[in-house]
């Protein structure tokens, strides 16, 4: 123990004589959760509309005001022109295009069916099916609320968003970015300290030494566990007090989560540096890894969204496990008994990287 103690504090020095070392730890990834959290937002708050009514109707009138006084709607134009239209879309001046056709009023007066015309920028995908999802709700409120007209009682019903009341996307992306975070923290200076050590000679002192390598090992994986359990603690500390983010869960339940998925990202780290030569070879290997790990993670949208053999890798993917249970602790208050399971799961990666790590150090006599 006293072994390990020692080489704990070789490594704290190392680290805090690093000039370099000290921003990447400890500045730049609050940079990065504050720009981030910002910028990784995929709320649509306006939507520039143009409006195309053929029917000049009191009816027609009163769903232009439902769409003018929706917050998220912004009434650019008003012309039956359809090809000025259509060329305000390719130009980008707006997103959507309402046409209201003939009869509109008479047909819902009389209960026949009507169809309003929608022509949406789709180029980006996503944000065409939320202006979808965002239009259906005005009409349908429309309908229901002003001509839906029968001879019986109307029940309404009102709907109820469980665990992000607000529908706030930085709910959803500051955790997962603080997952990143800890993950590049975790393997990628992992793998650049040893390699460091690699390329200026001085873990050829110390293979030279008695120590054994499970004491190495444990050296140089307790303090970088140390600095991310910190990295990881001023992350959250911002989530909660910059960005408002709820907190319904356990604190002791999230800090057993990340030291165990802690481990796992260090030891892979570690494995990374035992195969490489230089800094410049980790950087590239490790930074290869975490692509792979964000894009199947859940990081942007749910496992279950992506295709099959993406759900099926995701299953082998450390973070897609943490990712899931830092939200669903802080968001939906998720107890250690409700996510024994991921537990296990990141235990079992932690002693198989840790294990493949420590087989793949091999000390060397010169």
């Amino acid at each position: 123990m006293r072994t390990i103690l020692i080489l704990m504090r070789k490594e704290f020095k190392q680290i805090f004589r690093n000039k370099a070392m000290l921003p990447i730890l400890f500045v730049m990834p609050i940079i990065q959760l504050l720009i981030l959290s910002n910028a990784a937002d995929f709320e649509i708050k306006h939507v520039y509309v143009g409006w195309e009514d053929f029917d000049h109707s009191p009816a027609s009138q009163k769903l232009f005001t439902k769409f003018a006084g929706n917050p998220y709607f912004i009434m650019v134009s008003s012309s039956e022109n359809m090809n000025a239209n259509d060329e305000a879309i390719r130009t980008r001046k707006i997103d959507l295009v309402i046409a209201i056709p003939a009869d509109f009023e008479r047909n819902l007066q009389n209960g026949r069916e009507t169809e309003i015309q929608l022509r949406i920028n789709a180029i980006d995908g996503s944000a065409a099916g939320l202006i979808m999802s965002y239009v259906s709700q005005v009409i349908s409120d429309y309908e229901m609320r002003d001509f839906l007209k029968l001879n019986r009682e109307i029940n309404f019903y009102e709907s109820r968003y469980l665990y992000n009341l607000g529908l706030k996307y930085k709910n959803y992306m500051v955790p997962g970015i603080l997952v990143i975070l800890v993950t590049i923290i975790g393997m990628i200076l992992n793998a650049l300290n040893i390699a460091r050590e690699k390329e200026i000679g001085t873990i050829e002192q110390i293979n030279v030494t008695p120590i054994k390598k499970q004491q190495f090992i444990a050296g140089k994986l307790l303090p970088m566990l140390i600095l991310g359990i910190a990295e990881f603690t001023i992350g959250l500390l911002i989530a909660l007090l910059v960005f408002k983010v709820p907190f319904f869960g356990s604190f002791l339940t999230l800090y057993a989560f990340l030291i165990v998925y802690l481990v796992v990202m260090l030891a892979m780290g570690l494995y990374i540096s035992t195969q490489v030569n230089t800094q410049q070879q980790a950087m590239f290997l490790a930074f290869f890894v975490i692509m792979i790990f964000i894009f199947l993670s859940g990081m942007f949208s749910a496992v279950e969204n992506m295709p099959v053999w993406g759900q099926y890798i995701s299953k082998f993917i450390p973070i897609s496990y943490f990712m899931r249970d830092v939200r669903t602790i802080m968001l939906k208050g998720a107890t250690f008994r409700n996510l024994i399971n991921d537990f296990l799961i990141l235990v079992a990666f932690a002693i198989v990287s840790l294990g493949g790590a420590i087989l793949s150090y091999r000390k060397k006599s010169g």
